[in-house]
């Protein structure tokens, strides 16, 4: 396993996709761009500490938050889900958050299912660079139904499935 692993790396970053990891820098657009829309985010917050500015309505207030002399709007949702959370829903959305995720977290390690807990720790690490888990149709789908994976219970189901057998 960890030779397929070696050369997975070794395929991915010898190609140009791979390069592109390689060529970074903190002057990119992508980087400035992200940078301008968390400050938006946490001068959205400091505006409501505590309940946010309302579920959905980041873009609806970003205009009025964006400084006027930037070259264009960057009308789009900050790329970080716990910025979203706490610009939209407060400190108080934020705690909700932090705090479903570590009875998650708790219920995973106690499971000891490797593979779902590497999975939520790489959600939990996708989400700050992306959004998509929380304003895209197919990322609430997704993430629903990944939750749901990670809260089901697979030795109930199975001794469930075994009690209707035998009956």
């Amino acid at each position: 396993m960890p030779l397929i692993f070696l050369i997975a790396v070794l395929f991915v970053f010898t190609f140009p996709i791979g390069l592109r990891f390689f060529q970074f820098s903190l002057s990119d657009q992508t980087v400035v761009q992200r940078e301008v829309l968390i400050r938006n985010s946490v001068t959205m917050f400091l505006q409501q500490p505590i309940f946010g500015i309302g579920l959905n309505n980041f873009l609806v207030n970003l205009p009025f938050v964006q400084k006027q002399y930037q070259e264009a709007l960057y009308i789009q949702p900050v790329h970080n889900i716990y910025f979203l959370v706490l610009s939209e829903t407060g400190s108080v959305g934020l705690v909700v958050l932090l705090y479903c995720l570590w009875i998650t977290y708790r219920r995973l390690k106690k499971n000891t299912n490797f593979e779902l807990l590497a999975l939520f720790i790489l959600i939990l690490f996708l989400g700050f660079f992306d959004h998509y888990f929380f304003t895209l149709q197919q990322g609430q789908l997704l993430i629903v139904i990944i939750f749901g994976l990670f809260w089901s219970d697979p030795k109930k189901t199975t001794m469930e499935k075994n009690a209707n057998i035998k009956t």
